[in-house]
């Protein structure tokens, strides 16, 4: 491509002068503006510029001239191609690069444009082509010579009148272009901002997906780890139920060994007694002498008291016949009941008390079991009252620590049979009713229930 080698004022000078069409190219150093380079050094692009006579002038970006054509004509895109008229205005401008058919394509439109919003300069081209030709051609006649001046000025007026013509026809052309050209940019912003609107839709159904997707995994992970803690939980329990019903197991098993022991003492007790035939008695006396005798288990008390009526003795007439362990001081209801029913077979020891040393040792008995009630029933009373909130249980009704205490004559009869409802009535293993004292108790009920004869030597 042959570009013109001056300054931008030296080619826009000699496009007014010749009255050709002035190109100017803008050339960058990016592929778009190699590639364009290429299409302007295309033969058939070069062939096409120089048939039409276009001053071409090629500018690089960010030189000076770049910079004062700028000023005149701002430069959007590099690589760009300028086609100015002959009044100063832009035909057409070509962005970006094209390839060589293409160009060409433009080239053509370009031109024709150029033609017609110039004829006159196309007009005087003609003309002078015919003037040429006229000139190497002899005259032939005066009268020809003569209308020659008509004709000219019939001609002239012919080309101003088509001038006009074609400069209206431009006119509306150029307004058709620009009107279509509005609306080819409208349409273009709206398919932009329809673009950009789906677009920013797309975003959004992205974005709630992702988030969607992280939510289900959140939910994913929380439920895992609930069902790892639910897991854990039940594991426990079921950890802490096995020990449970382990130690209850072991808790049954020991409760029903003693209570099986329990069950083979008892009855090795009662076949004791049972299978006893004989009761060996020993009488004490107050001054430590005693006396012992043999009866047969199914001999009544009254036997025993007779023999010691005639055998020993005592020196002092009216006596009772009293335990150590059970403490028990018989009434005359028992005389009349066996040895064996009143628990003295195999052996027994039986003290022969005066009914006046019974009588006081009942009230002095009577007198500091008062005085240690006294002190010890409100101690008693909240210890009772505490316990009922645990146990479930009503508290076991007290005695008064001042409630008068009968005489031992009038609860010598009543002794024997209150003692198996007291011992029905206890309501807790950490206190004993007898009477009307409650001793704590911290043993078991094994040793509660045993039985001790008389020596205190062997237990039941």
């Amino acid at each position: 491509m042959q570009w013109h080698s001056g300054s931008i004022a030296e080619a826009v000078s000699e496009a007014k002068k010749k009255n050709k069409l002035f190109m100017v190219y803008i050339e960058g150093n990016d592929d778009m503006s190699k590639t364009m380079t290429a299409t302007f050094n295309d033969p058939s692009v070069c062939e096409k510029l120089m048939s039409e006579n276009v001053i071409a002038l090629k500018l690089v970006a960010n030189s000076v001239p770049y910079m004062q054509f700028c000023q005149i004509y701002p430069v959007l895109v590099i690589p760009s191609s300028f086609f100015i008229g002959g009044n100063g205005a832009p035909i057409e401008i070509i962005t970006g690069s094209l390839l060589p058919t293409e160009f060409c394509s433009k080239l053509e439109k370009v031109f024709e444009v150029y033609r017609k919003s110039y004829p006159i300069s196309v007009a005087e081209k003609s003309e002078a082509s015919t003037q040429n030709s006229s000139i190497n051609q002899p005259s032939t006649s005066s009268a020809g010579s003569n209308s020659e001046p008509s004709n000219t000025n019939q001609s002239l007026e012919d080309k101003v009148e088509r001038a006009k013509v074609l400069i209206e026809a431009q006119r509306q052309s150029k307004a058709a272009e620009e009107k279509e050209k509005e609306k080819n940019d409208e349409i273009a912003r709206r398919n932009m901002g329809k673009a950009m609107q789906q677009a920013n839709l797309t975003k959004k159904e992205a974005e709630m997906q992702e988030w969607a997707k992280n939510r289900a995994k959140d939910k994913e992970e929380e439920r895992l780890a609930r069902e790892k803690v639910k897991a854990m939980i039940a594991q426990d329990r079921a950890e802490q139920a096995a020990r449970y019903e382990k130690f209850k197991a072991s808790e049954e098993a020991e409760r029903k060994r003693i209570q099986q022991k329990y069950d083979e003492e008892e009855r090795a007790r009662k076949e004791a007694v049972t299978n006893s035939n004989e009761a060996h008695l020993q009488f004490r006396l107050p001054d430590g002498s005693y006396s012992t005798h043999c009866f047969s288990a199914d001999a009544i008390l009254e036997e025993a008291r007779r023999f010691v009526r005639e055998e020993v003795r005592p020196p002092f007439s009216n006596f009772s016949l009293c335990t150590t362990f059970p403490r028990r001081q018989f009434s005359e209801s028992d005389y009349s009941e066996t040895l064996r029913n009143l628990q003295l077979a195999p052996s027994a020891v039986l003290l022969i008390l005066p009914e006046q040393a019974v009588s006081s040792i009942n009230q002095s008995a009577n007198f500091i079991s008062s005085m240690f009630w006294f002190l010890l029933f409100p101690i008693t009373s909240i210890w009772n009252y505490i316990r009922s909130f645990f146990t479930g249980a009503d508290p076991p009704s007290l005695t008064q620590p001042n409630q008068t205490v009968p005489s031992s004559s009038e609860n010598s009869d009543k002794n024997t049979d209150k003692r198996q409802p007291n011992i029905r009535r206890r309501e807790s293993p950490f206190a004993k009713r007898e009477g009307n004292v409650f001793r704590i108790n911290n043993q078991s009920d094994d040793d509660e229930n045993n039985t001790w004869n008389g020596n205190s030597t062997q237990q039941m």
